[in-house]
C-alpha cells in the first residue's frame, strides 16, 4: 500500500533533502543572521589562532584591551554543558545529528549579549540546536569591554559524533 500524504508540509518534509519541514526552515530563517550584519571583530579562525593572553584589539594590556579572548572563551565554555545537553537530546531523535553551527553576537557596553543569530555557513541544520544556541548565548554575561565599546564575536561549536 502506498504511503498517504497528509499534507503539504509533509510532502515537504518527504522531499527536503535534510528531513526539514517548512517549519522548520522558516524557525531557521529568522535565527539566520541577515546579510548586512555587523563584520565580527575577531573571526573564527582567528579566535582559534589567539591563545587566552590576546586581546581582541591587538592591544596587549589586559587592563586597556577591549576584551581578551580568556574573557569570552571563559563565559561560552560555562555554556557548553548546557548546549551539550541540547545535543544529547537531538541525538535520541537524529542519531546522526552532527555538523557546526556558528552563532554571531554582539556584546554591548553593559557585557549583555544585545543581538545573536546564527552564521548561514552553519551545517548542523537542526532548528532546535540553533535555538539552544542562542538562548545560552543571549543568557551569557561578558565582562564590560574597556572604553564602552560593542564587540562584535563569531564563535563555532562543533557537534560529532563519538564512536
Amino acid at each position: 500500500m502506498p504511503a498517504m500524504i497528509l499534507s503539504c508540509e509533509t510532502l515537504e518534509s518527504l522531499t527536503d533533502p535534510n528531513g526539514l519541514t517548512r517549519k522548520d526552515r522558516s524557525e531557521m530563517r529568522a535565527m539566520t543572521c541577515p546579510k548586512e550584519s555587523l563584520p565580527s571583530m575577531v573571526t573564527e579562525s582567528e579566535l582559534k589562532a589567539l591563545d587566552d593572553e590576546h586581546s581582541l584589539d591587538g592591544d596587549k594590556d589586559p587592563k586597556t584591551s577591549v576584551l581578551m579572548v580568556k574573557e569570552i572563551v571563559g563565559v561560552i565554555r560555562k555554556g557548553v554543558p548546557e548546549i551539550r545537553t541540547c545535543y544529547e537530546k537531538l541525538l535520541v531523535r537524529k542519531k546522526k545529528a552532527q555538523g557546526r553551527v556558528k552563532v554571531k553576537f554582539v556584546i554591548g557596553s553593559s557585557g549583555r549579549v544585545e543581538k545573536s543569530c546564527i552564521d548561514e555557513t552553519s551545517t548542523a541544520l537542526y532548528p532546535v540546536l540553533w535555538r539552544c544556541v542562542i538562548d545560552v548565548t543571549n543568557k551569557s554575561v561578558f565582562p564590560k569591554p574597556r572604553g564602552g565599546k560593542k564587540v562584535t564575536i563569531t564563535y563555532p561549536y562543533v557537534f560529532y559524533l563519538l564512536i
